[in-house]
């Protein structure tokens, strides 16, 4: 039983340690190089983007895989649960002889 928990733990620790490293939040301005704070004033407007550039995509797909890989292990993770409590219960039930 203990091991069970142990393989439980452990999925859950790597599963919330790959959420939290792989993906972190992205800047919006890069920080300055010798340790300032940006300062970006607010009555310009940004340059144009060049015209020959393209559009970025409206979804970043190593996002969006990320977010499908921590949904799918934050689902299994909780299927185990639900399957060990309904063994439990099982296993506590009274045997007819």
């Amino acid at each position: 039983m203990t091991s069970r928990f142990a393989r439980l733990a452990a999925g859950t620790a790597v599963s919330v340690a790959l959420m939290t490293t792989a993906a972190p939040a992205m800047a919006q301005f890069a920080p300055e190089p010798r340790g300032g704070s940006v300062e970006r004033p607010l009555d310009t407007p940004p340059p144009p983007p060049p015209a020959a550039a393209q559009p970025e995509p409206a979804v970043d797909v190593s996002s969006a895989a990320l977010g499908a890989l921590g949904g799918i292990a934050l689902g299994g993770v909780g299927l185990g649960i639900a399957l060990g409590i309904q063994r439990r219960r099982d296993h506590s039930t009274a045997h007819p002889a």
